[in-house]
């Protein structure tokens, strides 16, 4: 009977050690993950700032353009422009 409980015992250290290393590996994929939603973000923030910078100069052109320049901009954007 002593037996079973030395192979009892021996597979419950296997297992805990086979937990052990689960669980750093998960942790890892876990600490991974979070990083790679971290640079996507950061990119994201990167890409929008960008996008507001190039609205903010398209503002200054259009603010310093001319009656007659905006109506000649603004008829390009107009659907009907062959009636």
């Amino acid at each position: 009977m002593s037996w079973l409980l030395d192979t009892l015992a021996g597979w419950r250290l296997k297992l805990a050690a086979l937990g052990a290393a689960l669980l750093l590996v998960l942790a890892g994929m876990a600490r991974a993950y979070r990083a790679g939603l971290r640079h996507a973000a950061q990119q994201a923030d990167r890409r929008r700032i960008e996008a507001l910078r190039k609205r903010g100069q398209i503002d200054d052109e259009i603010d310093t353009l001319g009656h007659a320049d905006l109506d000649r901009r603004w008829s390009d954007w107009m659907r009907d422009r062959n009636r």
